[in-house]
């Protein structure tokens, strides 16, 4: 049981991999947040691009589910 200590080296390769999924994923958000933002006439403003895009993925859950 781990307690108060990272637990993330359970296997061999976890401290490696951990990191190139951040990047990826900041990446995406980073990629994502510019579009909208671009969509929206707002380019180059990351604040607003990741609100928007953030809503967009919101929304697209519901309609997913069927609630919108």
């Amino acid at each position: 049981m781990c307690v108060g200590q990272d637990c993330g080296d359970a296997w061999p390769g976890a401290r490696l991999q951990r990191p190139a999924k951040a990047v990826r994923a900041r990446r995406q958000g980073r990629a994502a947040a510019a579009d909208a933002a671009k969509r929206y006439g707002a380019e180059g403003n990351y604040v607003v691009g990741a609100n928007i895009a953030g809503f967009e993925k919101v929304v697209d859950a519901m309609q997913a589910q069927g609630i919108v």
